[in-house]
């Protein structure tokens, strides 16, 4: 099994920041090649804004790839946590 990371540092008050990109729409968020991650080209099968626990949906990429991601952790404003199953 491979883990990939990546973050950015950006300053500001952590639960406004989280309260912003939490929700924020990944075609939005990865609109062009971000490391090793392609552009994020359309979500699919998601249920209303992206905010709880339990929540899944399938992320498609510009490379033709796609994963499903279950949302399985919301702490604000600390910790988002979420499993990929790349497919």
């Amino acid at each position: 099994m491979y883990e990939v990371s990546a973050s950015r540092v950006v300053p500001g008050d952590p639960a406004h920041a989280f309260a912003a990109v939490l929700p924020a729409p990944l075609t939005r968020l990865f609109d062009r090649r971000f490391g090793p991650i392609p552009t994020i080209r359309e979500v699919t099968d998601q249920d209303g804004e992206w905010a709880s626990a339990g929540q899944t949906r399938t992320i498609h990429l510009a490379d033709g790839g796609s994963m499903r991601e279950e949302l399985t952790d919301v702490s604000a404003p600390a910790l988002e946590r979420v499993e990929q199953v790349v497919g």
